[in-house]
């Protein structure tokens, strides 16, 4: 495994989400398993301000290069994203390749995206991280000389050599790609909608336990292991609801702090998809020493994708690990008197709680949708053609009255037909 330094710079910021904490740095030994490093030791400097072209300073430098020469350190991991300027410096200075925490965490994403999706999105954020620094080198970039290790995927070495206007020219490529894929989903997305079918989104911070839960509802087989991103790529399976209903659940990529906002940018489309969800189910750690941090990280993100407002259920996850009986934690649904977010507290590695967490979301999910009978007269032929755009149509036959259809619509879509319909209902 290839040896690595950890180095980070506490700044003593209010918001503690993205300055370099204990378990900021934690998770930084955390990221760097996931992505194959061995992590021999970690630097951290208490700063008023961050160098601007070091990030940290002349004596830690000096420190940080001791460790390097006497442990076999083959390259230094930074807590935070770096400037072109910070990378090239730091590399001159230490001898070995730099990688910062957004690099880390792209090399991560692009060794475990499977779909073609998700690859497009992952290397296009590279190419978009990758774009101010090419003035860098494959050592000042952080990417092995020989174009392997942490770095070397995606993208990768190769890309340094090609000048702006090559990288310009393949982000446009990707984008355009990415534009026939999202849609196609807006195809599936509106046969879904006129279908009947209602949807949720399991969102939450890695390591959460949301493939656990995914698999527990709908027996998805979703690969789940202890460790951050063990999965990326969004899963959707459907489950029949006690009401007999069927609901379709969309698991999707867990959240860290900092996570680079290149990567935000680039899987926007599927965040946002997941947005389109008729209910949110926020995934905790409940058992997570740092808990509270991590669902406030996730909480920031919610707010800022949630436009339309649609219904949150906060699902804490994994109280089998905490030394508490059940029934101290009251399982069950409960609500938040602040924001009225329903609360539900499970276990989906052994099933506990589950059955108040499924009502919970059939109390949250919108109007059902109704199976209807509708004949529209032949000089109507403008409804029957929002009949098709609205609902989902079963049959359709010409008879002496009109044309006869039988469809799958919601309440409102339903009033509205009515009233084009007016006397001739």
């Amino acid at each position: 495994m290839e040896k690595v330094v950890i180095v980070g710079v506490h700044l003593d910021l209010k918001d503690t989400i993205m300055d370099t904490t204990k378990a900021s740095i934690k998770e930084l030994w955390d990221l760097c398993e996931a992505a194959g490093l061995e992590a021999q030791g970690e630097f951290v400097q208490n700063k008023h301000k961050l160098e601007t072209g070091t990030y940290i300073g002349d004596g830690k430098i000096k420190e940080v290069k001791e460790f390097i020469d006497n442990n076999g350190i083959e390259t230094v991991v930074f807590d935070d994203e770096l400037s072109g300027i910070q990378v090239r410096n730091l590399a001159d200075r230490l001898g070995v390749p730099i990688v910062d925490r957004s690099t880390l965490i792209l090399d991560i994403f692009a060794s475990r995206a499977r779909s073609k999706e998700g690859q497009l999105q992952v290397e296009l954020a590279q190419l978009r991280h990758l774009l101010p620094r090419l003035h860098g080198s494959s050592v000042t970039m952080g990417l092995s000389r020989a174009g392997v290790g942490v770095g070397a995927r995606g993208p990768g070495e190769t890309k340094l050599e090609t000048d702006r206007r090559t990288i310009e020219r393949k982000i446009l490529a990707i984008k355009e790609e990415l534009k026939d894929v999202e849609n196609q989903r807006k195809v599936q997305r509106k046969e879904r909608t006129k279908s009947g079918i209602q949807s949720v989104a399991l969102l939450g911070y890695t390591n959460a336990g949301k493939s656990t839960l995914m698999n527990a509802l709908t027996g998805a087989g979703v690969y789940v292991e202890d460790m951050l991103f063990a999965t990326l790529d969004p899963t959707a399976r459907k489950r029949e609801m006690p009401s007999g209903a069927e609901v379709v659940f969309v698991d999707t990529v867990g959240f860290v702090r900092k996570l680079p906002h290149h990567l935000i940018k680039a899987f926007s489309s599927t965040l946002e998809e997941s947005m389109i969800c008729d209910v949110l189910l926020h995934v905790i750690d409940y058992s997570s020493p740092e808990r509270e941090i991590e669902e406030e990280i996730v909480d920031r993100l919610i707010e800022s994708l949630n436009k339309n407002k649609k219904p949150v259920i906060k699902v804490y996850n994994k109280i089998d690990k905490l030394e508490v009986r059940s029934e101290e934690l009251e399982v069950g649904v409960q609500t938040s008197s602040a924001f009225e977010v329903p609360r539900v507290y499970i276990s989906a590695r052994n099933g506990e709680g589950l059955d108040e967490l499924l009502e919970a979301v059939e109390d949250a999910l919108p109007e059902k949708r109704l199976w209807v009978e509708i004949t529209v007269p032949y000089d109507k032929g403008a409804i029957v053609a929002r009949l098709h755009d609205v609902a989902l149509v079963e049959s359709e036959e010409y008879v002496q009255e009109g044309t006869k259809m039988k469809v799958s619509i919601s309440q409102k879509d339903y009033d509205r037909v009515k009233d084009m319909l007016g006397k001739f209902w």
